[in-house]
């Protein structure tokens, strides 16, 4: 088996050139081919000796090269997959996209943003735009079609559009590309799909489309306390709490508005459901038991977990961490009000040394057990995050899955989790000759 090597490639926005960075004895520059992308398009690559003097500094990558019949192939070729703004150009989430971008240019990848307008799907070429860190600009270059798609479209109102569907559709048929993730996920189809796996089903709390007020008012005197949550909901936005209050007889809504929690009181439930139905955002919901959540200082915290396959194709469990609620916050989430925890530190605040072991252990096998099952009703999963709960008694509860996990601020974890995605591209594009990967990089490209 001919092995991969890896090597430093530049792309100089002075003359629009890609070039590969040699031993090559001074003074002399040649030309080669190389083939890069799914379609294994050619690309003029001039061979010369570092440094190069432009201006503006080329755009240094790492990035493989395997022989494969005498051809050389580059790669990977990833595209983060987002949607265009209003004035051109894209929109999404630029720090995270530069995050991916600076990974694979020191671990090996070639990284650009594209937008489905952006695909000729007659010439199999691409319009991305590449990060020049000392500009501070992003660079449009012109690309084959990536090895590997990253889909980071940033809200489901995006992915419902035509174009966009149009897009997806296209990239998923597409025999030489891998997409993931394909989708957001529905929070009612998520309970649905593994309310039927008999394992994760135990970790699952009560949970019921809000068809009508008469389910709400089922669910409500049936567990007192219930959550409200639209199926469309991001970073805990447009969530209620519901409840009973036996001892003065009358509902209680809590809801959000900035970062005050708010109550509406009534001893009326058909007011009750006006004032949801007035105060709710434009999503189909479900209903929740809300779970009794261990406390630390008097506020609820839950699990967040992160999970991706990794350098060998596998689901691996990156990091886990703690969202504490804020002080009468209704969720844990931090864009409402929420903070951040180490695991180590909480758990044994509430729980005895053996409990903390068990917690940790189950997290673990919560998650990769919820990854297998949701892979199977999927076209193509790369990671996940879940919301876990765990009671007062240790017992852990599946609230949410997302298929497009927001950034985790702990350090160790947010670089692993970009180590991860450039390694599982790299796994994508050469699975087939990974024992030739040396997993070490080399020197950090400038």
């Amino acid at each position: 088996m001919m092995g991969m090597k890896k090597a430093t490639i530049a792309y100089s926005p002075a003359n629009q050139t890609w070039y590969l960075l040699t031993k090559t004895k001074s003074g002399q520059t040649r030309n080669r081919f190389i083939y890069w992308g799914a379609n294994r398009m050619p690309l003029k690559l001039r061979l010369t000796r570092p440094p190069l003097y432009f201006y503006p500094k080329p755009l240094t990558i790492n990035a493989f090269i395997h022989i494969e019949k005498g051809k050389p192939l580059l790669g990977p070729l990833v595209g983060i997959l987002t949607v265009r703004g209003e004035h051109g150009s894209f929109i999404g989430s630029k720090p995270n996209f530069i995050d991916v971008i600076k990974t694979g240019r020191y671990k090996g990848g070639i990284v650009f943003v594209f937008t489905p307008e952006n695909v000729n799907w007659l010439t199999e070429e691409v319009k991305g735009y590449l990060y020049h860190p000392q500009l501070k600009k992003w660079l449009s270059c012109q690309f084959p079609l990536p090895n590997v798609v990253y889909n980071r479209i940033p809200l489901r109102s995006f992915e419902r559009k035509s174009e966009v569907r149009a897009c997806l559709q296209s990239l998923e048929k597409h025999p030489k590309i891998t997409l993931f993730n394909p989708c957001f996920f529905d929070k009612e189809e998520l309970f649905r799909l593994l309310k039927d796996e008999s394992e994760a089903a135990a970790y699952l709390p009560r949970t019921q489309p809000l068809d009508d007020k008469e389910r709400l008012s089922e669910m409500i005197h049936e567990h007192r306390n219930v959550y409200l949550k639209p199926t469309r909901g991001k970073a805990g936005k447009g969530i209620f709490k519901a409840c009973y209050d036996d001892a003065h007889g009358r509902y209680v809504l809590f809801f959000h508005q900035g970062l005050k929690t708010k109550r509406l009181w009534t001893t009326s439930f058909q007011r009750l459901w006006s004032g949801f139905q007035k105060l709710k955002i434009d999503s189909p919901y479900i209903i929740q038991q809300a779970i009794d959540l261990a406390q630390v200082e008097g506020c609820p915290f839950d699990i967040r977990t992160l999970i991706q396959k990794n350098k060998y194709g596998k689901w691996g469990v990156t990091g886990i961490g703690v969202r504490v609620a804020g002080t009468n916050r209704i969720t844990t989430h931090v864009p409402q009000g929420g903070r951040i925890e180490d695991p180590d530190q909480v758990l044994p605040q509430v729980f005895t040394r053996e409990q903390t072991e068990k917690i940790k252990t189950e997290v673990k096998h919560l998650a990769l057990l919820v990854a297998t099952e949701l892979e199977q009703h999927y076209h193509h999963l790369g990671e996940m995050s879940l919301d876990i709960g765990v009671d007062s008694q240790g017992q852990l509860w599946l609230f949410e899955a997302n298929a497009k996990p927001m950034k985790f601020d702990e350090p160790h974890i947010r670089r692993k989790s970009l180590e991860n995605l450039i390694e599982y591209a790299q796994y994508l594009t050469f699975k087939t000759y990974r024992k030739g990967v040396s997993t070490n990089e080399t020197a950090q490209a400038n």
